[in-house]
Formats: C-alpha cells, sequence, structure tokens
C-alpha cells in the first residue's frame, strides 16, 4: 500500500507540473514581429523668409515687404537708414540714424527697434557663408554736392537667432565696429560685418537658420549706425544720399 501511495502521488505531481508548462508554451507559439519602414525626405527649400523683430527674433512682424528674395541662402531684410534734419556747419560733426520701426503681428504694437539685417541659410549644408557690406559712393545731392570724406559706421553688431537660445559655438561672428570708407575711385570696399563658419571635425556649422544682426550701440537704439561729416566742407541745403551694398557669399568665415 504504501508503495503504490507513492507512486500515484509522483504520477500527481508530473501531472501538475505539465499544466503548469503547456500555457507557457502555447504563449511563446503566438508572438509575432514584423518590420515597418520609415522614410523621410527633404528638398530644396527656396521659399521667401519673411522680416522678423531682431529685438524678439520669435515675434512676427506685419509692416515689413523684405527685399524679397527667395532661399535656401537669402537676405531677407536690410533697414533703409535714415537721419534727421541736421543745421549746416563747418565743423566737424558725427550724426546717428533713426531708428528702425516694427508692428508685431500677434498684439498689432509698433516699436522702434534697431537698424538690421536679416539673413537666412536653409541649405542644410552647415557650410558656413560671409556677410558684407559697403558704401557704393561718396554722399551725394541732386544737385551734384559731394561730402567728400563722409562715411558711415555700423556699431556694434549683434547676432540673434529665430529659435531663440543658441550654443555659442554655432552662433556666427560680429564686428563691433565697420567704418564703411569711399576711396579715391569714388567707390566703397566690402568689409566683412558677419560670417559663419563651416562644420568640420572641431566645429560646429554656425549660422544655420534666421539671423538678425542689430546696430544697438546704447539701449534706446540710436547710436548704432552713425555717419561722420569732416570739417571744412562745402555743403548745400539738401538731401544727401548714398546706397549700402550688402553681399551674401557661400565663402564660409574663418
Amino acid at each position: 500500500m504504501k508503495v503504490v501511495i507513492k507512486k500515484s502521488l509522483l504520477g500527481i505531481v508530473a501531472l501538475l507540473g505539465l499544466s503548469v508548462l503547456v500555457p507557457h508554451a502555447l504563449a511563446a507559439e503566438t508572438n509575432s514581429q514584423v518590420d515597418s519602414n520609415v522614410d523621410l525626405s527633404y528638398i530644396k527649400n527656396d521659399e521667401m523668409t519673411k522680416p522678423i523683430d531682431p529685438s524678439e527674433p520669435k515675434d512676427e512682424i506685419e509692416d515689413k515687404p523684405g527685399t524679397g528674395e527667395k532661399g535656401p541662402l537669402s537676405i531677407d531684410y536690410a533697414s533703409s537708414i535714415s537721419f534727421a534734419k541736421q543745421k549746416v556747419s563747418g565743423a566737424e560733426r558725427i550724426y546717428y540714424a533713426l531708428p528702425d520701426f516694427v508692428t508685431v503681428k500677434e498684439t498689432g504694437i509698433k516699436k522702434e527697434v534697431p537698424n538690421y539685417i536679416q539673413v537666412t541659410d536653409n541649405r542644410g549644408t552647415a557650410s558656413g557663408w560671409t556677410l558684407q557690406v559697403k558704401q557704393q559712393s561718396a554722399l551725394r545731392s541732386a544737385s551734384g554736392s559731394e561730402l567728400k570724406g563722409a562715411f558711415l559706421t555700423l556699431n556694434n553688431a549683434t547676432a540673434s537667432s529665430k529659435n531663440g537660445q543658441v550654443d555659442a559655438a554655432a552662433k556666427p561672428s560680429t564686428r563691433s565696429n565697420v567704418d564703411l570708407v569711399v576711396i579715391n575711385t569714388g567707390e566703397g570696399e566690402f568689409s566683412t560685418l558677419m560670417s559663419a563658419k563651416g562644420e568640420n571635425e572641431n566645429q560646429v556649422g554656425q549660422g544655420i537658420g534666421t539671423w538678425t544682426t542689430g546696430f544697438l550701440k546704447n539701449a534706446d537704439n540710436t547710436e548704432g549706425v552713425q555717419v561722420t561729416v569732416p570739417a571744412n566742407l562745402k555743403i548745400n541745403q539738401e538731401s544727401y544720399t548714398t546706397t549700402l551694398v550688402w553681399l551674401l557669399s557661400d565663402t564660409p568665415g574663418n
């Protein structure tokens, strides 16, 4: 009897063991694994980029038509520089340009901003670029009078990204003060204002996306652009004008 009981118990244990193992085997057989594809494609971005607020780059503005240039590498906006009317003087004078204005799209508020230039790099190459500027000619009036030796200076160029804060290593470099001198031929020479280095093993690509460079020597944006008029000049009581020429090239900065 004892022997029979032992055998019966062993048989029950064996059966219980099988009942525990079977569900696991069945569960393993119902697993299924498949692959699905993911695809992301890019095309050339040749759209026009609208001007933005240089003091708050994330804010859209609504009263600036911009240059109309299309990408992927473009100058989107350049302020027209204006000075208040001045009294004729025989002494050397430095005059500061009036600020630019923008209207914030969301609030409709019109506000002063520094005179500025805006560029966009949507090439996707991280290969860098260079922005240069020159005073095309001497300041001249409609009657042909010329302010010989007068030149403009762009002060304290400060770069800001539309994407907000970016790593300092990705920020293009700017020159603090650029004198736009007209040489003896009557034409100005290009000066580098802003440059972005290309990507390499030791350097991230700079200047990717949309960037503004504002000239803001002081808090109220009134000394960012200046014109220096030498002493002892013949000056007519009329307006004197010139043109700033901006050149954005795909040459990377040094």
